[in-house]
């Protein structure tokens, strides 16, 4: 199991994340873990919201 950071302060097990979803109107993620606990997610500085979430799943993958 790795910690996955998703925010200033916020980190995940890798383990427990169940779901990353997007929303564009919001300009948000929502990463979901296992026991339903929605976390929101800001894009990181200078990224789009899809970049955000591509490195994201790219990290939950390489972790798993």
């Amino acid at each position: 199991m790795s910690m996955i950071k998703i925010g200033d302060g916020c980190w995940v097990a890798s383990d427990t994340i169940a779901e990353v979803s997007v929303n564009q109107q919001a300009n948000v993620l929502t990463v979901r873990t296992k026991n339903g606990i929605g976390h929101s997610v800001d894009p990181d500085y200078g990224c789009s919201i899809y970049k955000t979430a591509g490195r994201l799943i790219d990290e939950i993958n390489k972790a798993t």
